[in-house]
């Protein structure tokens, strides 16, 4: 597959399943589109699918705009899987926006290929895409995705739609009343079917409905007590839930570039400091054990997990050690039923922590935590030497299915226009 290894080498057997090939290679993004379109063309011309009416996709308003060089990768930094597992969204930093079909296990095509694309104007700063999403719903009323950028409202999109210029369903009011400006969203979470959180500066968290466009109610924190440190008192991001019935949570936990963790509680005016970290630039990802017992703390400029026991008060018990430091080049992570909990390196890899240990804490049957971070207790082989492993994520349907997205490092100096960057589907399978 272009040089990427059907079997990936592990203390577990991986194949990769299907993957962008080369897609999304190189370092020009108006070379990548033309690619991605070819590659698309040739797709619904096939006679397997020429009866199949495929939806156009969108353009760039950039791509013949002069005055851009686009010089620069396209990089998966957010990727969504639908609800029954048969597709998966994503978000790239050239503003695009797209749906990939699963192919199925047996086909021949272990190509993706978008079904979907549009864009914005614009850097996506937060998405989220909700999580009854499916191009097989029986009405589209799911198959929405939150998007919140600067200068403009934040948006609720539709998904699946026939037109590549698609327009908004929702916006809501994001308005600063001290100077009537719009504040930045950055971080997005649904609450439920019918709710989300969106986090701002200050430590700003504002419930809204999906249908109503002012908020029903936001906390936050005033000058006076962000300090002087105003721009590290910002919510990052909020903890993953599981919507088993699709029950609003009336408490929710956030995190903040200050790296501090916050109770959000819907029946109290001020949300709660729960703890503070001492290293790292940022709270990235808060993922929470399948007991609920133990949230993971991942932050930036550190090669550190932290683990918090909630029956604490959120003391730290335990860490995780990484085999470097995250940059601001965001890794996200997942906690998985069969597999623990995983992530990307900078290398090509994906390295892990079992069940076992993550649904304990990393403590011992003594009780005791370790006096040293717990390094990974298995590491999977991507072929990917020159390659950041961005996004790993596990299919909700099937627990030996991951979606991975790897990339560049956007920071290299001297690129080469032979970068790797895309996505691809792997299978744990029996031996």
């Amino acid at each position: 597959m272009e040089g990427l290894e059907d079997r990936i080498h592990n203390q577990k057997n991986f194949r990769i399943c299907c993957s962008t090939h080369g897609i999304f290679d190189g370092w020009c993004l108006r070379e990548i589109w033309e690619r991605e379109n070819g590659y698309w063309r040739k797709f619904i011309n096939d006679p397997a699918n020429v009866s199949y009416q495929f939806p156009s996709l969108g353009e760039s308003v950039y791509l013949n705009d002069q005055f851009k060089l686009l010089r620069k990768p396209s990089i998966c930094q957010d990727m969504f899987w639908a609800d029954d597992g048969t597709s998966i969204v994503t978000v790239h930093d050239d503003y695009g926006i797209r749906q990939f079909l699963i192919p199925e296990w047996d086909s021949e095509n272990k190509l993706m290929v978008p079904f979907t694309r549009f864009f914005r104007n614009q850097s996506v700063m937060t998405s989220k895409v909700h999580h009854k999403y499916s191009l097989f719903n029986d009405t589209q009323e799911y198959n929405v995705i939150l998007l919140g950028t600067r200068n403009l409202p934040l948006q609720l999109l539709p998904l699946q739609s026939n037109d590549a210029d698609v327009g908004t369903l929702q916006s809501y009011n994001v308005i600063d009343k001290s100077n009537e400006t719009y504040l930045v969203p950055y971080a997005l979470s649904f609450n439920g079917d019918r709710q989300f959180l969106a986090g701002f500066k200050r430590n700003k968290v504002s419930l809204y409905d999906l249908t109503r466009s002012q908020a029903v109610l936001s906390t936050g924190h005033t000058k006076q007590q962000c300090g002087r440190s105003i721009q590290k008192n910002i919510v990052s991001c909020f903890d993953q839930q599981s919507f088993h019935g699709g029950f609003a949570e009336t408490t929710r936990t956030f995190g903040t570039y200050k790296n501090e963790l916050y109770l959000f509680d819907r029946r109290i005016p001020d949300s709660k400091l729960l703890y503070r970290s001492r290293e790292g630039r940022g709270l990235t990802q808060i993922l929470k054990s399948l007991n609920g017992h133990y949230s993971y703390l991942i932050r930036r400029n550190s090669n550190k997990i932290e683990i918090l026991d909630a029956r604490q008060s959120f003391a730290k018990v335990n860490e995780l050690k990484l085999p470097k430091k995250l940059s601001n080049q965001n890794m996200k992570a997942c906690i998985t039923r069969s597999g623990g909990l995983s992530i990307g390196t900078y290398h090509g890899t994906i390295v892990n922590w079992s069940k076992e240990l993550i649904e304990f804490g990393g403590i011992e049957r003594d009780s005791k935590a370790g006096e040293a971070p717990i390094p990974a207790e298995g590491e999977i082989q991507l072929n990917l030497p020159n390659s950041n492993v961005n996004v790993v994520n596990q299919s909700p349907i099937d627990e030996e299915i991951y979606a991975v997205s790897y990339s560049p490092d956007k920071s290299i100096e001297e690129p080469t226009g032979q970068e790797r960057s895309g996505i691809l589907i792997m299978e744990n399978y029996p031996e």
